[in-house]
């Protein structure tokens, strides 16, 4: 999150040039593959590998602007760091808090994996609600009710609505 907020706070840096480090900071760090999969939960063995693919592309895609979009309105709050928890050799969390302008305190926490020399970030909790968590109750009622196709159907309006709202509808991924 340091990287982040340093980002966000360099004078005169041009949107497009932000948004673009911004979005090269989370492709280095949060494991979209691993949380795409864990948010289809069990359905994900129903796939084919195109449909594998085709999920992970536009999941990463949706991750990546609703991140964006959201840490955007970060400049003014402050991160502080809470612990760290070890479990075994390659799984850690990152506990930490976040503070607004208002003093409010948001608990914010980080799974991590050990792949090869770097931990990656595959899930995110937000005042101990899972993001991943979160996702994988809403895309099941979705594949249940409508299939996995609604599923992208819906996820593609979302991320295309979202790249609108940050002014890259060319990027648009579905």
């Amino acid at each position: 999150m340091d990287q982040a907020t340093h980002v966000l706070k360099i004078p005169g840096t041009p949107v497009e040039q932000r948004r673009a480090q911004l979005r090269s900071l989370a492709e280095q760090h949060l494991d979209f593959p691993v949380m795409a999969r864990s948010a289809l939960g069990t359905h994900w063995q129903d796939l084919s590998d195109s449909q594998r693919r085709d999920y992970v592309q536009l999941f990463t895609a949706f991750i990546e602007d609703a991140y964006l979009n959201r840490i955007q309105g970060y400049l003014d709050l402050k991160f502080t760091f809470v612990g760290q928890t070890l479990n075994g050799t390659n799984h850690a969390r990152v506990d930490t808090y976040v503070v607004e302008t208002n003093g409010e305190t948001t608990r914010l926490n980080f799974e991590l994996e050990l792949k090869g020399e770097d931990w990656r970030i595959y899930d995110v909790e937000i005042n101990g609600v899972s993001m991943i968590g979160n996702y994988r109750i809403q895309f099941e009622r979705v594949i249940n009710d409508h299939g996995f196709d609604a599923l992208i159907s819906q996820l593609g309006l979302k991320q295309k609505e979202l790249a609108n709202l940050l002014g890259h509808p060319t990027e648009s991924k579905q």
